[in-house]
């Protein structure tokens, strides 16, 4: 958890302490913007560089010169991640900023869409971002995703995904368990919905893109 909390210090923007004890030093906001979608919310338009995946093996990009290791930069010794325990964390954002609504409402969604200690992890690193940077508000999400244990449960969702975006959006069932590892199925079932809606036989959208637009 400690690495989590270090990884989360490179994206927020308050010097304040987290409920695990770390604390957290904000780095820039970039200038991407967040949009309402279909009236859901959801995070849009967010850097490519920041939307990297997650294959097993292979660091993750955050998107400003730094990166994690796909289990959130932890040891391979260590062999913690996140699963379905996890402290309540609820939502905090209550600033008046631009775009604040959104994230407002996509941070309160995740608590249903990630398992708990998954949203625990993410809802807490929202909490502390300054401003409700889109940028930051993401790399949240997907450092948290990136730290769930490995969980079976997402192979037929990823084997399904893999199938649909071979020919489009090539997406391999290794980085597509480094998102779905951390989502509960209602989670699962809007990624699948949002990469080929109306039960499409092709991607139309990429894995990272509806993650961010859950």
């Amino acid at each position: 958890m400690a690495v989590l909390l270090a990884a989360c210090s490179a994206i927020t923007g308050r010097g304040e302490q987290t409920s695990g004890g770390g604390s957290v030093d904000p780095s820039g906001t970039g200038g991407a913007s967040i949009t309402g979608g279909t009236g859901e919310g959801g995070l849009d338009d967010v850097d490519a560089a920041s939307s990297g995946g997650g294959t097993a093996g292979t660091d993750i990009d955050m998107g400003d010169g730094s990166t994690i290791g796909p289990g959130g930069g932890q040891d391979a010794g260590e062999k913690m991640c996140l699963g379905d325990q996890g402290v309540p964390t609820v939502c905090d954002v209550t600033s008046a900023d631009a775009g604040c609504a959104s994230v407002g409402a996509y941070c309160q969604r995740l608590s249903t869409l990630l398992k708990a200690g998954v949203a625990a992890q993410a809802i807490s690193c929202i909490n502390l971002v300054a401003g409700c940077s889109p940028q930051s508000v993401a790399r949240c999400v997907r450092i948290a995703l990136f730290s769930a244990c490995a969980d079976p449960g997402a192979d037929a969702s990823c084997a399904r995904i893999s199938e649909l975006c071979a020919n489009s959006i090539p997406t391999s069932v290794e980085e597509c368990h480094g998102f779905l590892n951390g989502m509960t199925e209602a989670g699962r079932q809007a990624v699948l919905s949002c990469v080929a809606p109306d039960g499409g036989a092709t991607c139309t959208q990429d894995l990272p893109g509806c993650v961010r637009a859950l």
